[in-house]
């Protein structure tokens, strides 16, 4: 019904000028441009979520081919960072492993061939036995990814990734937060 009336208030610019043969009064910089429907405003927000989640993936791509680790982050009241849970943590609440499957569907992306939504699942199930920096959890890890060096570095990144506490904000909050800083990339 709402589209209706936007259709019938505000015809089409181009064709009034066909009509006439100059423009309509709608076509004026002072004019407001008639409103959206729902259907547009919902594919422009899908379309700018796509582009935020491929620069995102991008970003990730260039952290782990530059072999860029985020600095230690310590923990403290000031930057809100907790040690890391353990096992233990990961059983007693369970919204760690929760939000680490948010952070590990992006992540994991960055390696093509990985079974993605397997080990969204499986990665913090298993975190509630192993520790992350175990050599049994690294082992795991790099016969998945097929690379030693970037099984410890996923290793690194997922616990800076739950010590944050940012999971619940969501991802733009956490790659936002100040305390999280790289290595610049060597020339």
């Amino acid at each position: 019904m709402f589209e209706e009336q936007v259709e019938r208030v505000s015809p089409d610019p181009a064709s009034t000028t066909e009509q006439t043969g100059s423009p309509s009064p709608t076509d004026s910089p002072s004019a407001e441009p008639a409103p959206l429907s729902l259907q547009e405003l919902r594919h422009r927000e899908e379309a700018r979520h796509r582009r935020h989640l491929r620069q995102s993936l991008l970003e990730r791509r260039r952290i782990y081919q530059y072999h860029l680790y985020a600095k230690h982050v310590a923990s403290n009241r000031y930057t809100k960072y907790k040690p890391y849970p353990g096992p233990a943590g990961f059983r007693r609440n369970p919204a760690h492993a929760r939000l680490l499957a948010t952070f590990l569907q992006r992540e994991l992306q960055v390696w093509p061939h990985l079974d993605v939504p397997f080990l969204c699942y499986y990665i913090p199930a298993m975190l509630s036995y192993v520790d992350i920096t175990s050599d049994g959890m690294l082992e795991r890890l790099t016969e998945w990814i097929g690379d030693a060096s970037d099984a410890r570095h996923l290793a690194h990144e997922i616990e800076l990734f739950v010590r944050s506490g940012l999971g619940s904000l969501g991802l733009d909050q956490y790659d936002k937060n100040p305390w999280l800083q790289y290595d610049t990339v060597p020339n």
